[in-house]
């Protein structure tokens, strides 16, 4: 059976089905659990230009014609240009003053005049990118573990680097210990893309599981709105997100102090595209790195499979716990353990 959602809670959900030969993973390609079609998106910022303003500069003036024949139609008047105004930064508007390029010397011809009918040149500025709470680089290792007796089976280490305009996130997920012994497993998750007003728009996609010599990938053309897998390719709508993105865009949406009451996303998995709708359980307080952190309850659900998100303000990169509870009531939990942080571009 395939493991769609236990990749969705975490990749660390796959260690989980080695300890239990006779234990069934879930899974979101089920037929009778058809996924929602409702996503909420948000408006676009508005994009800046910077405007370049040229000054127009007279042509030399040329000899006088000879004189006109008696009888000679009159030519008509030469098109005259009055001589051009000195653009300085106290008659421009302060967006537009800060872009203007120094001017050449008026009582010197330039090989670049404008005509009458030239509009000014107008120069994109730089893309615009959403404030992110989310240091430049950081790590943050979770403990993994199965049953309400919390017993460890791996770890999960998640990295990030970003420069405010494109990221990269990195999910290691492995079993330790004796786990490991028995039944080694270990899955790399990969998610590329940039930093947009809306929030995350990834472009690339990965999910290799070693154990299994398996890797699903999803590309991203957000000039078609398309995402295209190993055999298939499907429209896409704004805001979606991969099954690594999913967790620091609403990570950072709590930090935006977006309202979190309902949520929907659409998540591209790696082999096909499936809708989440979050729904905000309340606020819950929990103890990481010995100080207690307020947070907010997420909580989503596809038939009887359940993914549980507890995501803290104060705490930058992903949620504090993620528990999975699949259908038949195993639990499993990513509990975040440490964490370390640095700002590059101070």
């Amino acid at each position: 059976m395939p493991f769609a959602l236990a990749l969705v809670a975490s990749a660390f959900l796959h260690i989980a089905t080695l300890l239990g030969p006779a234990w069934d993973m879930p899974t979101l390609d089920d037929e009778e659990h058809p996924p929602r079609l409702d996503a909420i998106l948000m408006p676009a910022a508005p994009h800046t230009a910077s405007v370049a303003i040229r000054p127009h500069v007279a042509t030399t003036p040329t000899a006088p014609a000879p004189p006109k024949p008696p009888h000679a139609k009159p030519r008509s008047r030469a098109l005259e240009i009055p001589p051009p105004t000195k653009v300085t930064e106290s008659n421009l508007p302060v967006e537009t003053a800060a872009a203007v390029l120094p001017a050449p010397t008026f009582n010197e011809p330039t090989s670049e005049e404008l005509t009458p009918d030239e509009p000014a040149v107008v120069e994109p500025a730089p893309p615009s990118a959403v404030p992110v709470s989310l240091p430049d680089k950081g790590r943050m290792r979770f403990i993994v573990t199965r049953g309400e007796s919390g017993l460890i089976i791996g770890q999960a280490i998640n990295t990030w680097t970003h420069d405010g305009i494109h990221y990269t996130f990195t999910n290691i997920t492995e079993t330790t210990g004796l786990a490991a012994l028995f039944n080694s497993a270990r899955v790399i998750q990969e998610s590329q893309g940039e930093i947009t007003p809306q929030g995350l728009r990834p472009l690339f996609f990965s999910n290799d599981n070693e154990r299994k010599g398996k890797k699903d990938t999803a590309t991203f053309d957000w000039t078609a709105h398309l995402v295209t897998y190993a055999d298939r390719t499907d429209p896409v709508a704004d805001g979606t997100q991969d099954m690594l993105s999913m967790y620091y865009q609403l990570v950072l949406q709590v930090a935006m102090n977006q309202t979190m009451q309902a949520i929907d996303l659409s998540i591209a998995t790696g082999r096909k595209l499936e809708r989440y709708h979050f729904e905000l359980i309340g606020e819950e307080t929990l103890t990481y790195q010995g100080s207690p952190h307020a947070t907010q309850h997420l909580r989503t659900k596809n038939g009887n499979d359940t993914i549980d998100i507890w995501i803290a303000k104060t705490v930058s990169g992903m949620p504090l716990k993620i528990r999975f509870t699949d259908r038949k009531g195993g639990i499993f939990d990513q509990i975040a353990d440490d964490a370390n942080t640095e700002n590059t571009r101070e």
